[in-house]
This record gives C-alpha cells, sequence and structure tokens, in this order.
C-alpha cells in the first residue's frame, strides 16, 4: 500500500511538472523571476537579467543574476512586491516537489503527513530580500518572517544603551544609542510605533534606573506615555504645547550645565567621561508641534520656540549625554523638522500610508509596502532591513515601572498637599498608600 501511495504522489509529481512546461508555466523561482522581469517591463532596451548562479541554503534560495549595463536599481527595489507576488502565484495548490516528496516516510502516518504538507502549502507565501554588489542577489525564504515577536527577559543587555529593536531573517538587532544617538520613528495608528516606544522606555527604565532620566512629551493627551509620569525618572512631562515648550527648555538648560562640567573636566564628549548618565527625550506626536497650519497666533509662537529649542538639542545634544527620540503617525515634510531628520541617523518606520511618508522616513520608498502585520517595521542605519518588533503586554510593562512610581503618601485630612506633587485627580492613575 505504501508503494502504491509513494508511486501516484511521485507520478503526480511528475504530471503536475509536465503540465506546466507543456503550457509554458516557469517550473521553478529562478524561471518565474525571469518571467516576472519580462511581464513587468523590468527591462533596458529588451535586454532582461540574466542568472549567473544559484545556492541552495538552509532557509532560503539565493538567485544571483547580472543585470544589464545602465540599469536602474531602484527599478527593482520598488517592484519589489511584484516580484513577491508573482513567487506566490500558484497554477495548482496540488504539485509536489521532489524536495517535498524526499521528506515523507513510508509509514502509517504517510497519510497525515500529505494533508500537513497541503496545509502547509496553501498557507505558505514566500517573501524576498534584495542586495547589490555589482549583481543581483535576490533571497528567497520558504517560510514568512514571525508575524508576532513576543518579549521576553532573555532579550535585556543591561551593559550600554541598547534596546532590542526586533527580530529579522538575520537574528535579533539591537538600537545602540551609543552609536546611533537619535532615533525617528513613524508609522500608522495601529500599527506598532507605540508599543515600540513603551518598550523602549520600560527596557531602558528596568536596566539603568540609577543612571536614566527622561523627558516624556506625548501630544496625544497621555494616553500613551501618561503611565510613566510618576516614574522617579522622568524630570520632565508635557501633555500640551506649553508645557512641552516648558519641558524643552529645562532640556536645553540641563544640556548647558553638562556642557560646563565637561569643559571644567576637559572632555569633550561625555563617552570619554566616567559620567554614565544619559537622558532620553522622547515626543509622541511631534506633528502636534507643527507650526505650518497653526491659526492661532499665540500657540503659534510656542510651537516656534519648541521647533528652536528642537534643533538645538538635536544638533548639539549628543555629547552631552542627551538621547532625542521622536515618533509621529503623519511624516510629512512640514511635520518632522529637517534638523531632526537631518540629525536622526536612526530610523524604524512601521506601515505608512504612501511612498511620498516612507520617503520622509526612510529616504526610499517601501513601508508603504509593509504587510498589515502589527509590529512589522523597516529599521534603516545604513542598511534597510525587515524586522518584526517585540511584544511586550501591559502587565509587562506594568510589573516593570511600578518598583519606579513615587507617589506622597496621602496626607491626614486639613494638612495642605505638597505643591510638586501632582494630585491623583490630575494624573491618569491613581494610588493610594497608608502611612506604615
Amino acid at each position: 500500500m505504501f508503494l502504491e501511495i509513494s508511486s501516484t504522489i511521485l507520478m503526480g509529481g511528475l504530471a503536475g511538472f509536465a503540465y506546466m512546461k507543456t503550457n509554458g508555466s516557469p517550473s521553478n523561482d529562478a524561471d518565474k523571476i525571469q518571467k516576472i522581469f519580462l511581464n513587468s517591463g523590468m527591462t533596458l532596451k529588451g535586454e532582461s537579467i540574466h542568472l549567473q548562479k544559484r545556492r541552495r541554503h538552509k532557509e532560503y534560495t539565493e538567485y544571483v543574476y547580472r543585470i544589464p549595463l545602465g540599469f536602474d536599481r531602484k527599478t527593482v527595489e520598488n517592484n519589489k512586491h511584484v516580484i513577491e507576488d508573482g513567487l506566490n502565484i500558484k497554477h495548482t495548490l496540488s504539485l509536489f516537489t521532489f524536495q517535498d516528496l524526499k521528506t515523507l516516510k513510508l509509514n502509517r502516518s504517510i497519510i497525515d503527513q500529505i494533508r500537513t504538507m497541503i496545509h502547509k502549502k496553501k498557507k505558505a507565501r514566500k517573501e524576498i530580500e534584495l542586495s547589490f554588489d555589482g549583481m543581483l542577489r535576490i533571497k528567497v525564504y520558504d517560510d514568512q518572517m514571525p508575524t508576532r515577536f513576543e518579549w521576553s527577559d532573555e532579550l535585556e543587555i543591561k551593559e550600554g544603551w541598547k534596546v532590542p529593536v526586533g527580530v529579522s531573517r538575520n537574528g535579533l538587532i539591537f538600537h545602540d544609542f551609543e552609536a546611533v544617538y537619535h532615533l525617528l520613528v513613524a508609522g500608522l495608528t495601529g500599527g506598532g510605533k507605540s508599543t515600540f516606544l513603551q518598550l523602549m522606555i520600560s527596557s531602558l527604565l528596568h536596566n539603568h534606573p540609577d543612571h536614566v532620566t527622561f523627558t516624556l512629551i506625548d501630544l496625544k493627551g497621555g494616553m500613551e506615555l501618561g503611565r510613566y509620569e510618576r516614574c522617579k525618572q522622568v524630570v520632565n512631562y508635557a501633555e500640551e504645547p506649553e508645557q512641552a515648550l516648558k519641558a524643552l527648555e529645562n532640556v536645553y538648560e540641563s544640556m548647558q550645565a553638562m556642557a560646563i562640567k565637561l569643559k571644567r573636566l576637559g572632555i569633550r564628549d561625555i563617552k570619554d567621561s566616567n559620567i554614565k548618565d544619559r537622558h532620553f527625550i522622547v515626543i509622541d506626536e511631534i506633528a502636534e508641534l507643527s507650526v505650518s497650519e497653526e491659526p492661532v497666533k499665540e500657540i503659534k509662537k510656542i510651537k516656534m520656540e519648541c521647533e528652536y529649542y528642537l534643533s538645538k538639542i538635536a544638533r548639539l545634544s549628543r555629547v552631552y549625554g542627551f538621547r532625542l527620540i521622536t515618533a509621529t503617525q503623519h511624516p510629512t515634510q512640514d511635520v518632522v523638522p529637517k534638523s531632526v531628520k537631518r540629525n536622526s541617523e536612526g530610523r524604524l518606520c512601521f506601515k505608512v500610508e504612501d511612498d511620498i511618508a516612507s520617503g520622509v522616513v526612510l529616504d526610499t520608498s517601501g513601508a508603504e509596502k509593509l504587510p498589515d502585520i502589527v509590529g512589522r517595521a523597516i529599521y534603516k542605519v545604513r542598511n534597510l532591513t525587515t524586522v518584526q518588533t517585540p511584544y511586550m503586554s501591559t502587565k509587562q510593562i506594568e510589573t516593570r515601572i511600578k518598583p519606579h512610581i513615587v507617589i506622597k503618601v496621602r496626607e491626614e485630612k486639613g494638612n495642605e498637599p505638597d505643591a510638586s506633587s501632582p494630585s491623583p485627580e490630575s494624573g491618569k492613575y491613581s494610588f493610594e498608600f497608608e502611612k506604615a
């Protein structure tokens, strides 16, 4: 019986292969890629790419192509989704390859093996990566990247100022704030931008509780960063442009004080000193500080002053140990100040509305074509890398920040409250403690 089943599968595979050849359908990915280029017009004066090498790796196959002289590589980059879609067109769901047949074990579970294989083939979607080194290299992965990446304590790095950005095809990627000082984050609502910001703050709090301080500016009314307001490491907190201006003024004064301190020590960069402290300025949503469409003169003036301090911080802060993280749902030239973008070498872009928005953040298109997967983003320092950012649950976040919450003990009735401590009614969260 096993022999009959295996013979049937083998003959079915051969028949499918012969059918595709007879009908002119590409029989493998190399042929498909060649045909995709021709059908989509990715040629130069009629000349197309030519396969030079094919290498099989554990998780992917790499195809190396020679490209015509004068061919614009951006044409290929902008049509990455066309190549992926073409590779995922299936002429038949039941066609098995010889590689598939090799994995089958001729035992009593063979029927279940076949069902599992068919189910996997129906769900499978190939993904590609492009690179150029004089040749066009296309890596075709057999399986998709993970659509969810759960946070775990194993991701912690207590040495240095690194935070996990996500997992890529080549493993886990960290952003090092001592090497790439400022970070620009963008993406549509619900894409994972705010989750990443909270993970980053929680991670820095947990790993460097005695050496990190924060200025948090949440211009969404405290919806995202409000839970950190009462942490002892948060020295400036703002939810409105007026408060943001005061917070940025405080940051600039702190920068000047650090500059004087380093000058007295004869040091040009805080990394060359024994000073371990670092200050992170996190702004979500920077679009609310844009002056381009602000009709109210008084508020426009406030926002202009905010942009002035932001420019100063972006340009001068790195040597003094200050790190700027700006985030927006609306990445346009008007929203992201030039000085901020120019000095934010690190970029993390979740899915955006169009190629213009992608260009503002990454200086190239691509983020608009990301799949609708929460947490999927493109990370850029010098090269572009697609990542799945970690997911940290609300419970995990609260557990991490709870030891750092500072609340004044509720005074007996009739005593005046301390004016420097926000009342429970003014915050987003209320805590009550009894005196010991």
